[in-house]
């Protein structure tokens, strides 16, 4: 019996299909073969003569990515019922006559299948639009810079465990193009000029410990120390609220002391309890009391004296992945405080999704 703090998958777990899809909900293949090529078609007639035959070559490399998009994702098809979508479509085509990299069609090719999975989404359209007229404007540099900011703010550990939720991370941004980013602050001017950044005249990053402090506060609470009068009135208060006493654990980074097995406060409405007889193979998650209980053994164990005293500790265990001290002195060197648009997280999600699809798609 055993208490564990639990992650939703994504949605958008879609099968690779590899043979040819003759129909994509209603919409035929020669249709939409038909209306690639009057996209493109339209993005070549802006080119000059001179210039045809290398932008042909580009728009291929673009019709081959939006064909892998549809395969991957058939259900995506269906957006081309819908003009905005399909002007999003133009918008792209358009760009991909302008550059010279694969990558940027690739880019476009996840700017559109986020934009066809909500094709009504005028928040989601207004921010890919944008996105998709600057990806030929902004250099390698500053898309790296924008997708480990977005990173940083956007992944976290899930695992209660310490050593697990660091490696976990350590090993998200090894996937990142984390020893190429941009150093002083014209990369951040240049993304504000396109839209994909705000830069705030007052104020600085917290340091990226600092940061974690608060995003993984459940590391780095004081505890509660063992076999004493308060460690004891708490497992009497889990188990007669029914909560296993193993969702505490030894404190990895204050020895002689235990905490909740969670990332942060957040997660405790995400935990179940497995057996007990309560007849559910998967778990059933706490009742609101159980919740209650949890919580205040949280507030008891952060002790607001000790905060910078844990928060040393965390730096110090930090200093066992290389990943994440490379991302920390990158992102302690950010001479201001740079906030991402929705244009500026569309691109970076999109440059995530397209350095590793495994990654998850997240909200913009």
């Amino acid at each position: 019996m055993s208490g564990k703090a639990i992650q939703k998958a994504g949605a958008n777990s879609n099968q690779v299909q590899a043979e040819t899809v003759n129909q994509y909900l209603g919409i035929s293949e020669n249709r939409v073969s038909e209306i690639i090529d009057e996209r493109c078609s339209q993005a070549l007639a802006n080119c000059v003569l001179e210039s045809r035959f290398v932008a042909e070559q580009r728009i291929s490399e673009f019709k081959t990515e939006i064909i892998g998009l549809f395969v991957r994702k058939p259900n995506l098809v269906n957006a081309l019922a819908e003009p905005s979508c399909v002007d999003s479509f133009g918008r792209a085509a358009r760009v991909a006559t302008r550059s010279t990299e694969r990558k940027d069609k690739e880019l476009l090719s996840e700017l559109l299948g986020r934009r066809f999975e909500e094709p009504n989404n005028r928040h989601v359209a207004a921010g890919i639009n944008r996105a998709i007229e600057i990806v030929d404007l902004i250099t390698d540099e500053e898309l790296n810079g924008l997708t480990v900011c977005f990173a940083v703010n956007q992944y976290s550990p899930i695992s209660g465990v310490v050593g697990e939720g660091l490696a976990a991370l350590d090993c998200l941004y090894g996937k990142l193009p984390i020893h190429e980013l941009p150093n002083g602050g014209a990369w951040i001017d240049n993304l504000d000029i396109h839209d994909a950044l705000r830069v705030s005249p007052f104020g600085s990053l917290l340091k990226l410990a600092d940061y974690y402090s608060k995003a993984i506060s459940g590391y780095v609470v004081w505890g509660l120390e063992k076999d004493s009068e308060q460690f004891e009135k708490a497992v009497r208060s889990l188990s007669e609220a029914n909560i296993p006493v193993d969702v505490l654990l030894d404190h990895e980074l204050h020895d002689g002391y235990v905490r909740l097995k969670v990332p942060n406060r957040g997660a405790i409405d995400g935990i179940i309890i497995i057996g007990q007889g309560n007849g559910s193979p998967n778990g059933v998650p706490l009742n609101p009391e159980q919740i209650s209980v949890l919580d205040t053994l949280f507030d008891q164990m952060s002790v607001a004296e000790h905060e910078q005293e844990m928060k040393a500790a965390l730096e110090r265990r930090l200093e066992n992945y290389p990943n994440i001290l490379t991302v920390q002195d990158w992102w302690n060197s950010i001479p201001s405080a740079p906030r991402l648009t929705v244009v500026g997280k569309a691109l970076a999600n999109a440059n995530a999704r397209r350095i590793d699809p495994t990654l998850p798609d997240l909200e913009i």
